[in-house]
């Protein structure tokens, strides 16, 4: 036991940091501009998510589940796959995560549109963060631009801004459910970072928390148990 407490983070890497940055700035570079078209689909999710009515409903849900194959299959099983012998097990959770939100979207139809409260708040805002703000990031951090986390390109924003649109659902034990993986992933990723160590690792760690806390606060709504309870 006390030899396991003499680890640290760093001991588990599997990979220096700069190989990871390097990875990073090489996919964008790759996958540049279809960044724009990401970000643009995402734009456009977070509204339709709340507002669409019968089958349209599941439309927004698709192409979510369209983009987390595509996270799984492009970051994790074809670029981090060589550094980290973890990745393929992580791509598994990303196409997991993608059918969950389709089946959620055609089998449940989504649930219905409701009036922004505390939590639905909340989910635009995360939303909006992993959008616009989050591939910003690396400024702060001292790192270039070339190595950030766009939503539908990288794990992270993907995570984030998906959590968002759920939040923005009606309150349903499916939804708390379907908060699992991106709330993992960010935590996983988080440690990772601090691994590194990287103060994003922080951020991101405090924004699991965040959405966490709001996810808590779906459970109830003013004393009013989930629907599916």
């Amino acid at each position: 036991m006390a030899e396991w407490l003499s680890y640290s983070l760093s001991d588990f890497l599997l990979f220096s940091p700069r190989t990871y940055w390097r990875m990073m700035a090489a996919g964008n570079e790759l996958l540049w501009p279809l960044h724009v078209a990401t970000v643009a689909i995402g734009a456009m999710l977070v509204i339709p998510a709340r507002q669409a009515h019968g089958r349209l409903r599941a439309a927004p849900f698709l192409l979510l589940t369209l983009l987390w194959c595509f996270v799984g299959w492009r970051f994790f099983w074809q670029e981090y796959a060589p550094i980290n012998w973890t990745a393929p097990y992580i791509a598994g959770a990303f196409f997991a995560q993608g059918a969950a939100l389709a089946l959620y979207g055609v089998v449940a139809g989504g649930s219905d549109a409701r009036t922004p409260d505390a939590d639905g708040v909340a989910g635009i805002g995360f939303a909006v963060y992993g959008l616009l703000l989050h591939p910003l990031t690396p400024l702060a951090w001292d790192r270039p631009l070339s190595s950030t986390d766009v939503f539908g390109i990288a794990p992270d924003a993907t995570a984030i801004v998906t959590a968002g649109i759920l939040l923005t659902q009606q309150r349903h034990t499916t939804i708390v459910m379907l908060l699992l993986i991106p709330l993992g992933w960010l935590a996983f990723s988080g440690l990772t970072h601090l691994a590194f160590p990287d103060p994003h690792g922080w951020l991101l760690l405090l924004l699991a928390g965040g959405i966490a806390a709001a996810a808590s606060r779906h459970l109830f709504a003013r004393g009013k148990p989930l629907q599916g309870s």
